[in-house]
């Protein structure tokens, strides 16, 4: 039996369209179709020789968050972060929702800053965001990648989206809440070029005694029992500038170089010990670890051996370890803090708060001391609910001997919040930028 209908069909057919080219959660654009139509406007953007820029955004472990909110929850989070997008995005930009818990747009580059300024604001926006989720209260971070396509630019597409993605993962395994902002030319096409280039800079700077240790002050706020130090390192170019540290830790992480600068570190606090032993004076060293170090079989022996050689106390050695990369990879940080503490070293949390899994990874790693989010620092002078999560920190830690570190303090005013927070330690550009000695003055405080 055929029925012929003669009734209109328009209405039905645009919504069949629009369910063809939307994501059902968030009513942005589908994957699909910000592919086809970002192939579309690259060829559109060579013939007209304008820029584009491609963005990837990714919400920062999302997995873990999903085992504490559920399916229902997890939609309503990202449909929360979509409107952000949507409300904060360069006009005229296409978004679409990229993937289970990742979003991409592209839009003309008509001025480079506009780009940066949206880059940079928006995990801003995202971490400042409470989504309402059944009875909870959930604050997310994210990590944004954006590419800018020159109309010269070699490469497909799949290559400028593999890009952006390749670096928003990055971003994410230096800790998230971060963006970054490169451009598509040959150099990026092929990363393992750059990447190369890079790791022979890190290595000629490590050969040719380019590389220097600068040391930042760790001050007890309760009482002045000895003196403490975080360690950093200044890489310098051939023609003598530093290079700052986010142009080379992600190259160094992929080339297997980042381990050879913690290794370097680690050596150069030792000689500091060595060196102070003998006027008398107790240091303890803060070494932070990148997360190459984590997948490093043999470093916890070897501390052991070079602390042993020179005969210094293991306890004065606190090696760090950013929350995020100690989460994403559980076991392998279980067994390097094994290690460490077989050895008599001690050990600490870095970036502790960032993540919903904070109280989650305390469980299973029995720290010395945690270091307090940088993102919790800010404004915290007036941020109350920064103010609070904090104090909650401070009163878990307590009840279990963990030593809390609060950072970045860049003025009088977070100081005296800070004191009145039951923080044990303290550092800050306020109380003396990194340097290359050891001369801070403890009693002063």
């Amino acid at each position: 039996i055929l029925i012929r209908s003669t009734s209109d069909t328009r209405e039905l057919e645009e919504q069949i369209n629009y369910l063809h080219q939307h994501d059902m959660v968030t009513g942005l654009m589908n994957r699909q179709f910000f592919l086809d139509e970002l192939k579309s406007r690259i060829d559109q953007a060579k013939r007209h020789q304008e820029k584009l820029a491609v963005c990837y955004i990714a919400i920062d472990n999302f997995q873990s968050m999903g085992d504490v909110i559920g399916t229902a929850g997890g939609d309503t989070l990202i449909g929360d972060v979509a409107n952000i997008l949507r409300q904060n995005a360069p006009e005229d930009y296409l978004l679409s929702r990229f993937g289970a818990y990742s979003y991409a747009c592209v839009g003309k580059v008509v001025d480079r800053r506009e780009i940066e300024d949206f880059a940079a604001r928006f995990p801003v926006l995202v971490e400042q965001f409470i989504s309402e989720v059944g009875s909870q209260s959930i604050s997310t971070t994210c990590s944004m990648a954006v590419v800018i396509v020159a109309p010269d630019a070699p490469g497909s597409v799949d290559e400028v989206v593999s890009l952006a993605e390749r670096n928003c993962s990055i971003l994410q395994s230096l800790g998230g809440n971060a963006s970054k902002v490169l451009r598509f030319d040959e150099d990026e096409a092929d990363p393992n070029k750059n990447d190369n280039l890079t790791a022979k800079i890190i290595k000629e700077a490590l050969n040719h005694n380019r590389i220097h240790g600068l040391y930042q002050p760790l001050i007890n706020v309760k009482t002045n029992d000895r003196e403490r130090y975080v360690s950093s390192v200044d890489i310098l170019s051939v023609d003598g500038e530093s290079i700052h540290q986010s142009d080379y830790l992600a190259a160094a992480e992929r080339t297997g170089t980042a381990k050879m600068l913690d290794r370097w570190k680690i050596l150069h606090a030792i000689k500091k010990m060595t060196d102070s032993r003998h006027r008398d004076r107790i240091i303890e060293f803060f070494i932070p670890l990148s997360a190459d170090s984590l997948q490093d079989a043999s470093l916890a022996g070897w501390i052991s051996e070079n602390l042993s050689s020179m005969k210094i106390n293991q306890s004065r050695l606190v090696l760090m370890l950013n929350e995020s990369q100690a989460s994403n990879q559980m076991k392998a940080t279980k067994d390097l803090y094994q290690h460490l503490k077989a050895t008599g070293c001690l050990f600490a949390i870095d970036d502790f708060g960032s993540t919903l899994q904070s109280s989650q990874l305390m469980k299973h790693i029995e720290a010395d001391y945690i270091r307090i989010s940088q993102a919790l620092m800010e404004d915290l002078a007036q941020n109350q609910e920064h103010q609070n999560r904090i104090r909650e920190i401070t009163q878990q830690t307590d009840g279990q001997s963990i030593k809390t570190i609060a950072p970045g303090v860049s003025d009088a005013s977070m100081l005296s919040v800070l004191w009145t927070l039951n923080i044990d330690f303290v550092h800050g550009d306020f109380l003396q930028a990194p340097q290359k000695d050891l001369n801070y003055d403890f009693s002063s405080m």
